[in-house]
């Protein structure tokens, strides 16, 4: 009986120790690279958006020749966040299209509405160092990251997102590069286990705003982190 004990818990033991190796947020401990410098992103759920617009009425069949579009017209959709300096600006006439079924109610393949919603990083994402510009860990330090949801949505005109960053002074003077997520790309991880992803570079300005938070666009919703493009030394990596 005690064997069967002992060996239960060594079994347990080994399933702990690589639970904890392979999809860990980083610790200040581990150095640069993890995700204990990025502030946390509360989840924020905004109101469903309809993209069914100027409906016509002819012969009793209802057409939506707008269909998947946001029409603003003329203005913008700013989508804000009272619990996280968190902003999303929606352009006028943006159009959306996504893999997520749920949003196109008809089956004709355009999306009748869409619900955006921001969330923390993934375990995976926040922690990987690994990226595709061949960024070493003291380079690839993480200042800031989102989750915009729903994941791999498609828009014809970038939205303006605007997060939080590290407000440490490394961060506050520094220049930064804008990486996003491929949980898809399946190859060994030097940090957080195997066939976990890589970070690639997204060739888009990003904006330091002074206040703590920095401003950039996308055109596909997804998991996003800012980079700091400079090591703790000021030595330029980017």
């Amino acid at each position: 009986m005690t064997s069967r004990i002992t060996l239960l818990l060594f079994a347990w033991m080994l399933l702990v120790a690589g639970c904890s190796s392979g999809n860990r947020i980083d610790t200040v401990g581990d150095g640069p690279g993890g995700g204990h410098d990025i502030p946390l992103i509360p989840e924020v759920d905004w109101p469903t958006i309809s993209l069914l617009n100027t409906g016509v009425d002819s012969g009793g069949i209802t057409t939506f020749p707008d269909e998947g579009f946001f029409l603003g017209d003329g203005n913008d959709l700013s989508l804000t966040a009272t619990s996280t300096p968190v902003t999303i600006v929606i352009r006028d006439n943006t159009f959306f299209s996504g893999v997520e079924q749920i949003y196109d109610t008809d089956g004709n393949g355009k999306m009748d509405y869409i619900n955006i919603s921001v969330r923390a990083l993934s375990a995976q994402a926040a922690a990987s160092i690994d990226n595709n510009s061949g960024l070493g860990a003291n380079d690839f330090f993480k200042g800031g990251g989102v989750l915009i949801e729903p994941y791999d949505t498609n828009l014809s005109i970038a939205s303006q997102v605007t997060i939080p960053i590290n407000s440490g002074t490394a961060f506050s003077t520094a220049d930064y590069a804008l990486f996003r997520w491929n949980g898809d790309y399946k190859a060994p991880s030097s940090d957080i286990g195997t066939d976990v992803g890589v970070w690639e570079f997204v060739n888009t300005p990003v904006t330091n705003n002074g206040d703590n938070t920095v401003t950039f666009s996308v055109s596909r919703f997804g998991e996003y982190t800012v980079v700091v493009s400079h090591d703790q030394g000021g030595g330029s990596s980017l």
